[in-house]
């Protein structure tokens, strides 16, 4: 999850164990939307789904000086910081493309 004032966006994601492949699923995409808005269309592909957030947004606020992530959870997300290792990511991304 990646959010803003700008643009908020989500991509769901499922991983199959057997075949070592992950499955791209559905994607929230919207701008200048307040946090209620947002956490609703996330919930609405299930509730249950836990998810990671981009760690800037641990120190970020609106207006208040409350980080999103706790706006976010608050709004009834299961979040936790995403790992924010741009090269590793690339490089796992990579290793997944060329192993089929």
């Amino acid at each position: 999850m990646d959010v803003g004032w700008n643009r908020t966006a989500v991509v769901w994601g499922a991983k199959d164990p057997g075949l070592d492949a992950v499955y791209l699923y559905s994607e929230h995409y919207q701008a200048q939307g307040e946090p209620a808005s947002h956490a609703d269309a996330i919930r609405s592909r299930g509730a249950w789904i836990p998810g990671v957030i981009d760690p800037a947004r641990l120190g970020s606020s609106q207006t208040d000086g409350k980080s999103l992530m706790d706006l976010y959870r608050r709004c009834g997300l299961h979040l936790q910081p995403a790992v924010d290792s741009v090269e590793a990511g690339i490089s796992e991304v990579w290793q997944m493309l060329v192993g089929g």
